[in-house]
């Protein structure tokens, strides 16, 4: 039986209950009323005493049970204890129905139940029981079955011609009576329980509709709001964001955008713990609403990055002024958490602004002028401000400058030009792809050579561009250079990563690691060791669910690359040098860098299931990484025989087409489950074929 089914059953013994004692006074009061006048019509025909200690035996039964209904009325045993008064009045009603069948058996004796005086009495008492109490069936049987059953055998035993056709009239009423004692019960509870289950449905529907509204609110704020800090997330905020600019062009009032980073969030992070990062990001986001108005709207966009939208009806300077509050305002000392209790930290924060329509009119084009106003403020030395200014585009416009012993444009080829062809133009529509996250990440499987354990996932870039259809990486990459754009692309696919990274986590499989790659113009662009160690604090991962994957043109080819791969490095983040090879094959060079691993390049592997050089300098590159103790990945294996001689040349992790090509994230989630289900039963290729195809 259901908790429902309980409730709605006691609240029904509760109403049976609530009916039998108020009817109890007006029933005891007519038995005791027609003890009197029975007792009067039997005072010639029997003994005095035996008719005085009767009636008084009845009123004293009567009494009692009077008694006991007011008790329990002021006890509330009703309500506490349906069951135990249910008991209470079938046994008081046994009782009274007991001594009136002693009534009969002394006027049988006495000669005088055969008269119609006594039968039209008892019958009169027991149909008036049953007519009284229609909600209890055991109390009025409890009370008319004994003298019934007594009268009924009195007349089916007498001598008289009609005796016995007036026993069994009786019998016929008392199973009548019986019927309709239990059919007035049934009816009872039925409306009862249909009552209260109406009821309780309709403050079942009363909760549920409250709770329903309740969880639809906390949705639509989880929806909204970043977890850790209440702020708009990023879908409120490009909602809010395009909110502002329709109303700005409607000159409902003027807009500046913010962006804000942390100056010393990582070493913060790393020194004190993600607990004292959260804190700090967590009193950020206070001290940013207590500056805003109530047209602004803060954000966290990831990490430590925040964004404000300021809007009022004339800014006369006031997003300067609130620029000059924000840095005041981050700069002062963040008490940490009640465990380390009396420390203080002190982050600072660099700002970004961009004015709306002067320096863009679109959300994408504002987004880069705060970007490019950001980091010309961190370049002045950070803990300051900047607006933008249309000499922070110039470097843009022009495009990066060519890496020391990079290819020249002339030298590279069309594909790889920045907007000539049919290119042209996809470096305009690079911001606007991001921000939808319209450029996917793909991931490609990487297998121990030894038993064809997935061990590993290559990001990869996917964009299918509306007009252009899928844009090759290389061509995403360097329209990403030429937009400005190469620290929010390598944040993008670094933040997909970190993601699948932690659900290969949650899945038990945190072993298998997640390699980034980064072009040499992110070296450049930003500091990509921060950007990694933001990702990674904000998704609560450690450095070594990742590795990183960069050229040996970025290796030599900018001079920043050294500390920043030292300081990837430090995160615990692996490095491995990407097509290893083919671009500078000097080891003394290499002796400078620190790295992990090597990644054979799929030119190689093209050849090298025939005996050659192709073979022989695979052979020389696999000898020259287990010299340095560093790990191997050939990339490109799309054969058996390929992977059979590089598993006999001793290269230890393969990845090619030969065991899955890349896959979106849902499906490298399933391809790592099917791999490993088919290892535990030794049919690996079977299982990862499946997943993959």
């Amino acid at each position: 039986m259901s908790i429902q089914s309980e409730n709605v059953d006691c609240l029904i013994k509760r109403d049976q209950l609530d009916v039998l004692m108020a009817s109890m006074p007006l029933t005891l009061g007519a038995n005791i009323f027609v003890s009197l006048s029975f007792s009067h019509m039997m005072w010639e025909a029997m003994a005095p005493g035996v008719v005085v200690g009767w009636v008084a035996l009845n009123a004293a039964i009567n009494l009692v049970r009077l008694w006991i209904a007011r008790t329990i009325r002021r006890r509330g045993l009703i309500d506490t204890a349906p069951d135990r008064v249910l008991t209470y009045a079938w046994i008081g009603a046994l009782a009274s129905g007991l001594c009136w069948a002693w009534a009969l058996v002394a006027c049988a004796q006495a000669g005088q139940a055969h008269n119609i005086e006594t039968g039209l009495t008892f019958c009169g008492l027991n149909a008036g029981s049953v007519i009284q109490n229609l909600t209890n069936r055991v109390s009025t049987l409890a009370f008319v079955l004994p003298n019934s059953i007594i009268l009924i055998i009195i007349f089916m035993t007498g001598e008289a011609a009609h005796s016995q056709i007036v026993g069994v009239n009786l019998l016929l009423l008392t199973i009548l009576m019986v019927r309709a004692a239990g059919r007035a019960e049934r009816n009872f509870v039925g409306a009862a329980r249909l009552r209260h289950e109406a009821a309780h449905l309709a403050e079942s529907l009363q909760r549920a509709n409250v709770a329903a509204t309740a969880a639809m609110r906390q949705l639509d704020h989880a929806a909204n709001h970043d977890p850790l800090t209440d702020l708009a997330n990023r879908a409120a905020y490009r909602r809010a964001f395009e909110d502002r600019l329709v109303r700005a062009a409607r000159g409902e009032g003027e807009l500046t955008a913010m962006l804000i980073d942390l100056d010393r969030f990582k070493a913060i992070n790393d020194t004190n713990g993600h607990a004292a990062g959260d804190a700090v990001l967590v009193e950020v986001a206070r001290r940013l609403r207590a500056l805003l108005g109530p047209e602004d709207v803060a954000a966290r966009l990831g990490g430590d990055e925040f964004a404000l939208l300021v809007f009022r009806e004339r800014m006369d300077g006031q997003d300067g002024a609130l620029a000059d509050r924000i840095v005041q305002a981050l700069g002062r000392p963040f008490d940490l958490p009640s465990d380390r209790a009396g420390q203080a930290v002190t982050a600072g924060a660099s700002l970004g602004i961009a004015r709306f329509p002067r320096d863009g009119r679109t959300r994408p084009e504002l987004q880069i002028a705060a970007d490019l106003a950001l980091y010309a403020a961190k370049s002045d030395g950070r803990g300051g401000w900047r607006r933008f200014d249309e000499s922070l585009r110039a470097p843009v416009r022009a495009g990066p400058a060519p890496a020391a012993g990079a290819p020249s444009v002339e030298d590279r080829s069309a594909e790889d030009r920045s907007a000539d062809g049919p290119w042209a133009g996809l470096a305009d529509d690079l911001a606007q792809a991001l921000e939808a996250e319209a450029v996917a990440v793909w991931f490609q499987p990487q297998v121990e050579a030894g038993t064809g354990r997935a061990c590993g996932l290559e990001a990869l870039l996917r964009w299918h561009h509306p007009r252009h259809g899928a844009v090759p990486p290389p061509r995403t990459v360097a329209a990403a250079a030429a937009a400005g754009l190469s620290a929010a692309l390598t944040r993008h696919v670094v933040r997909q990563a970190c993601r699948i990274a932690a659900q290969l986590e949650a899945c038990g499989r945190g072993d298998v690691r997640v390699s980034v790659n980064l072009a040499p113009d992110v070296f450049d662009a930003c500091a990509p060791a921060e950007l990694i160690a933001a990702e990674l604090a904000a998704h609560g991962l450690a450095g070594s669910c990742l590795a990183v994957e960069i050229t040996e043109q970025a290796a030599y080819g900018t001079e920043r690359c050294g500390p920043q791969v030292e300081a990837i490095r430090a995160l615990g983040v692996e490095v491995v040098i990407d097509d290893f090879g083919m671009a500078y094959a000097s080891l003394d060079a290499l002796r400078g860098l620190g790295f992990d691993g090597l990644k054979i390049d799929r030119a190689f592997v093209g050849g090298i299931a025939d005996p050659g050089r192709d073979r022989a300098l695979t052979g020389a590159i696999l000898a020259f990484a287990r010299s340095l103790g560093v790990g191997v990945v050939a990339e490109g294996v799309e054969t058996e025989a390929q992977a059979l001689v590089l598993r006999d040349l001793g290269c230890p992790v393969l990845q090619g087409y030969r065991y899955a090509p890349a896959l979106s994230p849902t499906r490298a989630l399933l391809w790592i489950a099917h791999n490993a289900l088919g290892i535990e039963d030794g049919r690996a290729d079977g299982a990862e074929r499946r997943a993959a195809g």
